[in-house]
């Protein structure tokens, strides 16, 4: 018998059925006899195919390990952290984004106060308005009858010029009357009492 060379350790899988403590069914030691004991195996091993190590990427080697298996799960377990990454930098910028419509609908509505707010004082200020419009024509008025009281006090004031003026020339002809009748009379008596 030949020793099989010993390049890599391969544990060779047969179709037996394990129990739960490793230990081989009957049925399984009379369909493979020969696979019983490990010791057992045949002289022609080395004559396993070559391409025994072109195991196909998504079959699970449960049995034996390949020098490729091992990063493949790292580069897919870094793609998979890369997904949940994007996925969370979407989420983020989604709340973000929900974040900054409801911070917009919050300054719309605080807008729509204040727009309220302004119609509102524009109202009261036009009612102000208003208000001093109908005072700016009633003291208009006012002035006007003002303005016309003032010339007729000044048209009075020109009358009762006159009638000093009257009055002063009045005593003064009344007093010379007064006074040439009084020298008269006197002339007069003077001259009927003498003999």
């Amino acid at each position: 018998m030949t020793q099989p060379k010993k390049k890599k350790n391969f544990i060779i899988i047969t179709s037996r059925s394990f129990n739960n403590n490793n230990e081989t069914s009957p049925a399984s030691e009379s369909e493979h006899p020969q696979t019983s004991n490990i010791e057992t195996i045949p002289s022609n091993i080395e004559t396993i195919p070559s391409n025994i190590e072109t195991i196909p990427s998504n079959i699970v080697p449960y049995a034996t390990t390949s020098s490729d298996y091992v990063p493949n799960l790292e580069s897919r377990v870094q793609h998979l952290e890369e997904c949940i990454q994007q996925l969370e930098d979407e989420l983020k910028r989604s709340q973000q984004s929900q974040g900054r419509t409801q911070q917009l609908e919050n300054e719309l509505k605080s807008v729509q106060q204040l727009k309220e707010q302004l119609e509102s004082q524009l109202k009261c200020i036009q009612q102000i308005k208003e208000h001093f419009e109908y005072e700016l024509k009633y003291a208009q008025q006012l002035k006007e009858q003002l303005e016309y009281e003032l010339r007729y006090a000044q048209q009075l004031e020109v009358r009762v010029q006159l009638l000093e003026n009257g009055v002063y020339w009045l005593k003064n002809v009344t007093r010379n009357f007064l006074t040439n009748l009084l020298s008269d009379v006197s002339v007069f008596v003077q001259n009927f009492l003498q003999p």
